[in-house]
Protein backbone atom coordinates (compact mmCIF):
# COMPACT_ATOMS: atom_id res chain seq x y z
CA UNK A 1 0.00 0.00 0.00
CA UNK A 2 2.82 2.32 0.98
CA UNK A 3 4.34 1.85 -2.47
CA UNK A 4 1.20 2.14 -4.45
CA UNK A 5 1.00 5.71 -2.62
CA UNK A 6 4.15 6.41 -3.26
CA UNK A 7 3.39 5.91 -7.08
CA UNK A 8 0.29 7.72 -7.22
CA UNK A 9 2.43 10.39 -5.34
CA UNK A 10 4.63 10.63 -8.18
CA UNK A 11 1.86 10.21 -11.21
CA UNK A 12 0.72 13.35 -9.04
CA UNK A 13 3.25 15.57 -9.10
CA UNK A 14 4.23 14.98 -12.97
CA UNK A 15 0.92 15.38 -13.76
CA UNK A 16 0.80 18.77 -12.12
CA UNK A 17 4.19 20.07 -13.70
CA UNK A 18 2.95 19.26 -17.10
CA UNK A 19 -0.58 21.49 -16.81
CA UNK A 20 1.78 23.84 -14.64
CA UNK A 21 4.10 24.39 -17.84
CA UNK A 22 1.26 24.29 -20.30
CA UNK A 23 0.02 27.12 -18.48
CA UNK A 24 2.61 28.96 -18.86
CA UNK A 25 3.65 28.18 -22.78
CA UNK A 26 -0.52 29.93 -23.00
CA UNK A 27 0.37 32.74 -20.86
CA UNK A 28 3.64 33.60 -22.78
CA UNK A 29 1.59 33.18 -26.30
CA UNK A 30 -0.67 35.11 -25.13
CA UNK A 31 1.44 38.03 -24.17
CA UNK A 32 3.07 37.65 -27.15
CA UNK A 33 0.05 38.35 -29.61
CA UNK A 34 -0.67 41.16 -27.02
CA UNK A 35 2.78 42.74 -27.64
CA UNK A 36 2.23 41.90 -31.64
CA UNK A 37 -1.06 43.43 -31.33
CA UNK A 38 0.38 46.64 -30.10
CA UNK A 39 2.88 47.34 -32.22
CA UNK A 40 0.86 46.92 -35.03
CA UNK A 41 -1.48 49.61 -33.50
CA UNK A 42 1.29 51.98 -32.46
CA UNK A 43 2.56 51.16 -36.45
CA UNK A 44 -0.89 52.39 -38.12
CA UNK A 45 -0.69 55.18 -35.81
CA UNK A 46 2.55 56.24 -37.25
CA UNK A 47 1.24 56.05 -40.65
CA UNK A 48 -1.41 57.56 -40.11
CA UNK A 49 0.08 60.44 -38.79
CA UNK A 50 2.57 60.26 -41.41
CA UNK A 51 -0.12 60.59 -44.05
CA UNK A 52 -1.84 63.70 -41.96
CA UNK A 53 1.46 65.70 -42.59
CA UNK A 54 1.71 65.22 -46.02
CA UNK A 55 -2.06 66.59 -46.70
CA UNK A 56 -1.52 69.12 -44.78
CA UNK A 57 1.84 70.10 -46.63
CA UNK A 58 0.15 70.23 -49.83
CA UNK A 59 -3.08 71.67 -48.65
CA UNK A 60 -0.88 74.48 -47.51
CA UNK A 61 0.91 74.95 -50.74
CA UNK A 62 -1.68 74.73 -52.82
CA UNK A 63 -3.64 77.46 -50.84
CA UNK A 64 0.08 79.89 -51.25
CA UNK A 65 0.13 78.95 -54.64
CA UNK A 66 -4.05 80.11 -55.37
CA UNK A 67 -3.64 83.08 -53.28
CA UNK A 68 -0.08 84.31 -54.61
CA UNK A 69 -1.33 83.65 -59.09
CA UNK A 70 -1.94 86.29 -61.28
CA UNK A 71 -6.32 86.38 -61.74
CA UNK A 72 -6.73 86.02 -65.40
CA UNK A 73 -10.05 85.57 -66.75
CA UNK A 74 -11.40 82.05 -68.20
CA UNK A 75 -12.25 83.58 -71.60
CA UNK A 76 -12.79 86.52 -73.28
CA UNK A 77 -16.94 87.82 -73.27
CA UNK A 78 -19.02 86.69 -76.29
CA UNK A 79 -20.08 89.16 -78.35
CA UNK A 80 -21.45 90.22 -81.99
CA UNK A 81 -19.08 92.85 -82.10
CA UNK A 82 -16.92 91.41 -85.09
CA UNK A 83 -20.09 90.31 -87.25
CA UNK A 84 -21.12 94.21 -86.66
CA UNK A 85 -17.52 95.03 -87.63
CA UNK A 86 -17.25 93.20 -91.19
CA UNK A 87 -20.62 94.39 -92.18
CA UNK A 88 -19.77 97.73 -91.71
CA UNK A 89 -16.66 97.51 -93.92
CA UNK A 90 -18.54 95.60 -96.79
CA UNK A 91 -20.43 99.18 -96.76
CA UNK A 92 -17.40 101.47 -96.68
CA UNK A 93 -14.70 101.91 -99.33
CA UNK A 94 -14.13 98.90 -101.67
CA UNK A 95 -10.51 99.65 -102.31
CA UNK A 96 -9.92 99.90 -98.44
CA UNK A 97 -11.76 96.43 -98.21
CA UNK A 98 -9.69 94.97 -101.23
CA UNK A 99 -6.54 96.10 -99.91
CA UNK A 100 -7.43 94.65 -96.50
CA UNK A 101 -9.28 91.08 -98.05
CA UNK A 102 -7.61 91.17 -101.50
CA UNK A 103 -11.27 91.31 -102.82
CA UNK A 104 -14.15 93.62 -103.79
CA UNK A 105 -16.78 92.82 -101.46
CA UNK A 106 -19.35 92.21 -104.13
CA UNK A 107 -16.88 89.14 -104.42
CA UNK A 108 -16.59 88.56 -100.90
CA UNK A 109 -20.32 88.35 -100.16
CA UNK A 110 -20.95 86.02 -103.92
CA UNK A 111 -18.01 83.84 -102.15
CA UNK A 112 -19.80 83.75 -98.52
CA UNK A 113 -23.32 82.69 -100.71
CA UNK A 114 -21.25 79.51 -102.65
CA UNK A 115 -19.57 78.47 -99.11
CA UNK A 116 -22.89 78.51 -98.31
CA UNK A 117 -24.58 76.73 -101.02
CA UNK A 118 -21.81 73.99 -101.74
CA UNK A 119 -20.93 72.84 -97.98
CA UNK A 120 -22.09 72.65 -94.73
CA UNK A 121 -20.53 75.53 -93.13
CA UNK A 122 -23.28 77.91 -91.12
CA UNK A 123 -23.51 80.55 -88.88
CA UNK A 124 -22.86 79.92 -85.33
CA UNK A 125 -24.88 81.52 -82.40
CA UNK A 126 -22.09 84.23 -82.83
CA UNK A 127 -19.87 84.14 -85.36
CA UNK A 128 -21.32 84.29 -89.33
CA UNK A 129 -19.75 83.14 -92.43
CA UNK A 130 -19.06 86.26 -93.25
CA UNK A 131 -16.81 86.71 -90.30
CA UNK A 132 -15.00 83.57 -90.82
CA UNK A 133 -14.21 84.54 -94.28
CA UNK A 134 -13.07 87.68 -93.25
CA UNK A 135 -10.80 86.27 -90.52
CA UNK A 136 -9.46 83.69 -93.43
CA UNK A 137 -8.35 86.32 -95.73
CA UNK A 138 -6.96 88.98 -93.32
CA UNK A 139 -4.31 86.07 -92.08
CA UNK A 140 -3.77 84.64 -95.93
CA UNK A 141 -3.89 87.75 -97.47
CA UNK A 142 -1.62 90.04 -94.91
CA UNK A 143 0.37 86.98 -94.11
CA UNK A 144 -0.16 87.75 -90.70
CA UNK A 145 -0.48 85.63 -87.30
CA UNK A 146 -3.56 85.69 -84.97
CA UNK A 147 -2.87 88.73 -83.24
CA UNK A 148 -4.15 90.92 -85.73
CA UNK A 149 -7.83 89.35 -86.07
CA UNK A 150 -8.11 88.65 -82.50
CA UNK A 151 -7.80 93.09 -82.07
CA UNK A 152 -9.81 93.46 -84.94
CA UNK A 153 -13.19 90.76 -84.33
CA UNK A 154 -12.50 90.50 -80.74
CA UNK A 155 -12.75 87.34 -80.45
CA UNK A 156 -10.07 84.50 -78.66
CA UNK A 157 -7.34 82.94 -80.12
CA UNK A 158 -9.07 79.67 -80.00
CA UNK A 159 -12.15 80.77 -82.15
CA UNK A 160 -10.08 82.88 -84.75
CA UNK A 161 -8.38 79.24 -85.16
CA UNK A 162 -11.78 77.57 -85.28
CA UNK A 163 -13.18 80.05 -87.69
CA UNK A 164 -9.96 80.05 -90.40
CA UNK A 165 -10.12 76.14 -90.00
CA UNK A 166 -13.82 76.05 -90.91
CA UNK A 167 -13.22 78.03 -94.10
CA UNK A 168 -10.01 76.35 -94.84
CA UNK A 169 -11.63 72.62 -95.04
CA UNK A 170 -14.61 74.38 -97.03
CA UNK A 171 -12.51 76.08 -99.50
CA UNK A 172 -10.41 72.69 -99.95
CA UNK A 173 -14.10 71.22 -100.43
CA UNK A 174 -15.16 73.78 -103.12
CA UNK A 175 -11.77 74.13 -104.62
CA UNK A 176 -12.02 71.31 -107.79
CA UNK A 177 -14.86 73.08 -109.19
CA UNK A 178 -13.76 76.42 -109.25
CA UNK A 179 -10.66 75.47 -111.40
CA UNK A 180 -10.82 76.58 -115.33
CA UNK A 181 -10.91 73.66 -117.71
CA UNK A 182 -7.83 74.33 -120.71
CA UNK A 183 -10.12 75.06 -123.47
CA UNK A 184 -8.81 73.43 -127.28
CA UNK A 185 -9.81 76.94 -129.39
CA UNK A 186 -8.16 80.06 -129.30
CA UNK A 187 -8.68 82.16 -126.22
CA UNK A 188 -10.42 85.48 -126.98
CA UNK A 189 -7.62 87.54 -125.77
CA UNK A 190 -5.24 85.96 -128.33
CA UNK A 191 -7.56 85.93 -131.73
CA UNK A 192 -8.92 89.63 -131.14
CA UNK A 193 -5.09 91.25 -130.51
CA UNK A 194 -2.91 92.05 -133.81
CA UNK A 195 -0.22 92.28 -131.37
CA UNK A 196 -0.59 88.33 -130.17
CA UNK A 197 -2.22 86.68 -133.07
CA UNK A 198 -0.94 84.68 -135.30
CA UNK A 199 2.67 84.08 -132.32
CA UNK A 200 0.24 82.89 -129.89
CA UNK A 201 -2.83 80.97 -131.10
CA UNK A 202 -2.13 77.51 -129.63
CA UNK A 203 -1.21 79.00 -126.59
CA UNK A 204 -3.40 78.66 -123.90
CA UNK A 205 -1.71 79.82 -120.56
CA UNK A 206 1.37 80.32 -118.63
CA UNK A 207 2.60 78.12 -116.09
CA UNK A 208 5.36 78.74 -113.13
CA UNK A 209 6.88 77.45 -110.00
CA UNK A 210 6.43 79.45 -106.83
CA UNK A 211 7.39 78.98 -103.30
CA UNK A 212 5.14 79.25 -100.55
CA UNK A 213 6.59 79.58 -96.71
CA UNK A 214 6.32 76.38 -94.99
CA UNK A 215 6.58 75.72 -90.84
CA UNK A 216 8.05 72.47 -91.02
CA UNK A 217 9.59 70.76 -87.51
CA UNK A 218 11.69 67.62 -87.06
CA UNK A 219 13.87 65.55 -89.15
CA UNK A 220 12.03 66.74 -92.26
CA UNK A 221 12.68 70.60 -91.97
CA UNK A 222 15.78 70.21 -93.94
CA UNK A 223 14.52 68.73 -97.41
CA UNK A 224 11.95 71.74 -97.13
CA UNK A 225 14.84 74.10 -97.12
CA UNK A 226 15.11 76.03 -100.79
CA UNK A 227 18.18 77.46 -101.91
CA UNK A 228 17.34 80.68 -100.42
CA UNK A 229 17.29 79.03 -97.08
CA UNK A 230 13.99 79.39 -96.09
CA UNK A 231 11.45 76.57 -95.04
CA UNK A 232 8.89 76.48 -98.17
CA UNK A 233 6.79 73.91 -100.21
CA UNK A 234 7.61 74.34 -104.35
CA UNK A 235 4.05 75.10 -105.62
CA UNK A 236 3.47 74.55 -109.38
CA UNK A 237 0.58 76.80 -110.68
CA UNK A 238 -1.01 77.22 -114.25
CA UNK A 239 -3.42 79.85 -115.31
CA UNK A 240 -5.10 81.01 -118.51
CA UNK A 241 -5.14 84.53 -119.92
CA UNK A 242 -8.10 85.52 -117.88
CA UNK A 243 -6.54 84.99 -114.83
CA UNK A 244 -7.99 81.87 -114.17
CA UNK A 245 -6.38 78.64 -112.65
CA UNK A 246 -6.41 75.70 -114.29
CA UNK A 247 -3.51 73.57 -112.37
CA UNK A 248 -2.12 73.63 -109.06
CA UNK A 249 0.01 71.26 -107.84
CA UNK A 250 1.31 71.46 -103.94
CA UNK A 251 3.11 69.78 -101.52
CA UNK A 252 6.29 69.77 -102.94
CA UNK A 253 9.33 70.40 -100.54
CA UNK A 254 11.56 73.63 -101.66
CA UNK A 255 14.74 71.99 -102.40
CA UNK A 256 12.92 70.14 -105.08
CA UNK A 257 13.55 71.13 -108.50
CA UNK A 258 11.07 72.67 -110.85
CA UNK A 259 11.64 70.12 -113.16
CA UNK A 260 10.61 67.25 -110.75
CA UNK A 261 7.83 69.10 -109.85
CA UNK A 262 6.53 69.12 -113.30
CA UNK A 263 7.39 65.83 -114.18
CA UNK A 264 5.69 64.72 -110.99
CA UNK A 265 2.48 66.49 -112.49
CA UNK A 266 2.58 65.13 -115.70
CA UNK A 267 2.55 61.38 -114.25
CA UNK A 268 1.14 61.13 -111.05
CA UNK A 269 -2.49 58.79 -111.31
CA UNK A 270 -4.46 61.61 -109.23
CA UNK A 271 -4.47 65.02 -109.95
CA UNK A 272 -2.61 64.76 -113.20
CA UNK A 273 -1.92 67.81 -115.45
CA UNK A 274 -3.49 67.08 -118.86
CA UNK A 275 -2.66 69.81 -121.77
CA UNK A 276 -5.36 69.32 -124.55
CA UNK A 277 -3.18 67.60 -127.77
CA UNK A 278 -1.97 70.81 -130.45
CA UNK A 279 -1.79 72.99 -127.27
CA UNK A 280 0.89 74.48 -125.09
CA UNK A 281 1.88 76.68 -121.84
CA UNK A 282 4.40 79.09 -121.60
CA UNK A 283 6.67 79.19 -118.79
CA UNK A 284 6.07 82.90 -117.34
CA UNK A 285 9.46 84.54 -117.53
CA UNK A 286 9.72 83.48 -121.28
CA UNK A 287 6.23 84.74 -121.82
CA UNK A 288 6.97 87.83 -120.71
CA UNK A 289 10.71 88.58 -123.09
CA UNK A 290 8.81 86.99 -126.02
CA UNK A 291 5.62 89.74 -125.60
CA UNK A 292 9.00 92.10 -125.29
CA UNK A 293 10.40 90.89 -128.31
CA UNK A 294 7.18 91.06 -130.67
CA UNK A 295 5.35 93.95 -128.99
CA UNK A 296 9.00 95.54 -129.90
CA UNK A 297 8.63 93.71 -133.67
CA UNK A 298 4.90 95.21 -134.02
CA UNK A 299 6.18 98.46 -132.91
CA UNK A 300 9.04 98.51 -135.43
CA UNK A 301 6.34 97.83 -138.29
CA UNK A 302 4.05 99.80 -137.24
CA UNK A 303 6.34 102.48 -137.58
Amino acid sequence: MVILSKRNAILFQFSDSSVMDQAVNENEELQLRKCRKRKKRSQSDVDILQLMSTINVRVCFLAHCLVSQIQRPIKKPTTRLGNEYIQNVLTEDPEHFRGLYRMYPDVFLDLCILIREKTSLRDTRWISVEEMLATFLLIVGQSTRYILPRDVFKRSSFAISQSFNKILRAINSIGPSLMSKPGNGVPSNIRESTRFYPYFKDCIGAIDGTHIPAMVVGNEAASYRNRKGILSQNVLAACNFDLQFIYVLTGWEGSAHDAKVLSDALTRSNNKFEVPEGTYLIPYEKMLCMLKIHYFIYSLVSF
